[in-house]
């Protein structure tokens, strides 16, 4: 038996040892920084309102359903059905461009501004906490790893989406 393959599933020792680090985050249905009990959201609407906050930091009042359908990858009817579900909670708006009425924006409430940056605090707070826990530079060479990790998996299956407004120093993982 090759020495570098995994005895149960034919998988190299790395190979096993990914898997093995993957599964170990399976237990973990929420996100460190995701909403509070009672607040919670669907993946996409997590995702959904992580784009508004990223468009607001760069001084972008709202974005048009297309925007948000190109950003997260999905059909204009996923993101108009998880704008809804937002709208009913309150924690979005929906308000006309006001270059052209005909246009439809999607932001924040002031409910919503709220949650997103309380999310975002208890994000860097568990960043923080993770970088104590294993160390500046162990936490710099983790993160490059899986950037390079993400850009790969990205590369390799076609979704070139980027999570950070474009910033593509976040994107390229360099």
């Amino acid at each position: 038996m090759d020495k570098h393959k995994h005895k149960d599933d034919g998988l190299s020792r790395g190979a096993q040892a990914l898997a093995d680090a993957f599964r170990a985050f399976s237990f973990w249905r929420k996100p460190p920084g995701g909403p509070p009990a009672g607040e919670e959201h669907r993946h996409g609407e997590f995702r959904l309102m992580r784009c508004l906050a990223l468009a607001e930091e760069r001084g972008v009042p709202g974005l048009k359903v297309s925007e948000l359908a190109d950003e997260l990858g999905v059909k204009p009817p996923t993101v108009t059905a998880m704008v809804d579900a937002l709208l009913k909670r309150g924690l979005v708006t929906r308000g006309s461009d006001s270059a052209d009425r005909r246009v439809v924006l999607v932001s924040f409430s002031d409910k919503g501004r709220e949650l997103s940056q309380a999310m975002r605090k208890r994000m860097h707070a568990e960043m923080i906490a993770l970088t104590e826990h294993l160390g500046e530079k162990e936490s710099i060479h983790l993160a490059k790893t899986l950037m390079k990790a993400a850009s790969f998996l990205m590369e390799r299956h076609g979704n070139l989406h980027c999570q950070h407004g474009g910033k593509e120093d976040e994107c390229s993982g360099s």
